[in-house]
């Protein structure tokens, strides 16, 4: 979808540029003023000019409110400017009682686009009040009778010169509150395809999720199978017939110790498939002290080195000491995978005080960045970082190795 780049101004974009458009307007309508007030000796306009300036610098300042991010105030800065001055103008003026209306109605108009409805309402009760102000005011005297000071046509020519330029600065914050609408709608819009996207790829996540719990209780129970089970199977069948044979045939020094390498086998096996399903060290010495296992256990010929950063002993929730913990798993097996056993890696642990930074960098072969193959182990890295509102990253060249980096809130 095309978007102008009228439509990608922000608010306060938008509203600065209809302050900007509001100073042209005053300041012609200012000269203006400050021309009949001499052409018809009438030197108390000059006071007008005075407060139409000074009421327009009001409005103007708004724009320091709305750059720090104090909209409402700027909008009812705006107002406020607008109606003193047309208070002010319609006791000197009452002829222009029309042009003054339009005054009080444009901020209005302004508020409607910023403000929601509870805001937005303090802003018509009191153009409704100032309404009321300006017509007692333009009805109930005389002020200055300009209209008797000049020809007709002089003081209709203002006048109608002045419902010109109040008509240019009602339509000008009526196109501004179209613009917001469109923005508003365009980026509703926009957020509505995100979340659309957000929904597939979560399907496609939650499906993932269910085919690596499937895949991994095969290989639990194969590496059980093919495994630990044979091993005490053997080891079985071998102590029932040393029991039978130990009256007539003692054991010797040898068979123990195979007895004994049997079940210290077994054990390894089975401790390093409970490691696999869930580290124990998380729970009983914490993160680094994990990776640092991890890395131990899978890094036989090469160099693992663990460094952390930050304040070790700082609180990480279990879930998301367990994500990552997988994902340093993923990402050093899948160097040593392309890799082979003598790749070096380098695990980073980096803690402050709003987030939490694992990277995992290795020097094997490396691939080609763009596009960066899409794996299942990859998928499951993305998977439980994205579960925890984080980011991953993976960089690599070929020849340079790969860096692997997962960044995460600390309030996961």
């Amino acid at each position: 979808m095309e978007r102008s780049d009228v439509v990608q101004l922000n608010p306060v974009d938008r509203f600065l540029d209809l302050l900007r458009t509001d100073l042209i307007a005053a300041g012609a309508a200012t000269v203006a003023l400050g021309a009949i007030a001499v052409g018809f000796r009438a030197w108390p306009l000059l006071w007008l000019c005075v407060v139409g300036a000074t009421a327009a610098l009001v409005r103007f300042s708004g724009g320091r409110l709305a750059r720090r991010g104090e909209l409402d105030r700027a909008v009812v800065l705006y107002a406020v400017g607008f109606w003193v001055w047309s208070l002010f103008a319609v006791a000197l003026v009452p002829i222009g009682l029309p042009v003054f209306l339009f005054n009080v109605l444009v901020p209005v108009l302004v508020a409607s686009t910023y403000l929601d409805d509870r805001k937005h309402r303090p802003i018509a009760l009191g153009a409704v009040a100032v309404v009321a102000g300006v017509g007692i005011l333009g009805t109930a005297q005389d002020g200055m009778r300009i209209e008797d000071r000049g020809p007709d046509w002089a003081v209709n020519g203002t006048i109608a010169g002045f419902l010109v330029g109040h008509t240019w600065m009602f339509t000008t914050a009526v196109r501004d509150g179209n613009r917001t609408r469109v923005a508003t709608l365009d980026a509703a819009v926009e957020r509505s395809e995100r979340l659309r996207d957000s929904e597939h790829a979560l399907r496609a996540s939650r499906r993932r999720v269910v085919e690596v719990a499937d895949a991994e209780r095969r290989r639990i129970e194969r590496d059980l199978h093919d495994g630990a089970q044979q091993r005490l199977v053997s080891l079985a069948v071998r102590l029932k017939l040393a029991s039978q044979l130990a009256d007539t045939a003692p054991l010797r020094g040898e068979q123990l110790d195979d007895l004994h390498h049997e079940t210290t086998a077994a054990l390894t096996e089975l401790r390093d498939l409970a490691s696999g399903i869930y580290p124990s060290l998380l729970v009983e010495r914490g993160l680094a002290d994990a990776v640092r296992s991890l890395c131990r256990r899978v890094s036989a010929a090469g160099e693992a080195t663990v460094r952390w950063e930050g304040d070790a002993n700082a609180p990480i929730p279990d879930h998301v000491a367990v994500d990552l913990y997988f994902v340093v798993n993923e990402a050093v097996q899948n160097a040593i995978k392309h890799g082979g056993d003598d790749v070096d890696v380098v695990v980073d642990l980096v803690i402050d005080d709003d987030r939490l930074e694992v990277s995992v960098r290795d020097n094997g072969p490396g691939f080609e960045p763009d596009p960066v193959p899409t794996t299942n182990g990859l998928l499951n890295m993305s998977d439980r970082v994205g579960s925890l509102d984080g980011t991953l990253s993976i960089e690599s060249q070929p020849g340079e190795g790969t860096a692997v980096t997962a960044r995460v809130p600390v309030a996961s």
